[in-house]
């Protein structure tokens, strides 16, 4: 992608059913790489919920 190197950080929340919600970039290289990122957050399936006391909770991810 015309030279443009490092890692785009984003974030999101995985909900009490497992949907992935609210991603954004937290750190974007250029060059339409923080949209890349996004779109591939946003096709993910659904995630394993995170549990807490033995309930579903919502939890908030950053990736690389």
């Amino acid at each position: 992608m015309n030279g443009v190197q490092g890692t785009v950080l984003v974030s999101f929340v995985v909900d009490e059913n497992g949907a992935v919600k609210s991603p954004s970039v937290l750190n974007d290289i250029g060059d339409g790489c923080g949209e890349a990122a996004l779109d591939v957050i946003r096709q993910m399936p659904t995630w394993e919920p995170a549990e807490h006391n033995g309930q579903a909770v919502k939890v908030k991810l950053n990736l690389p």
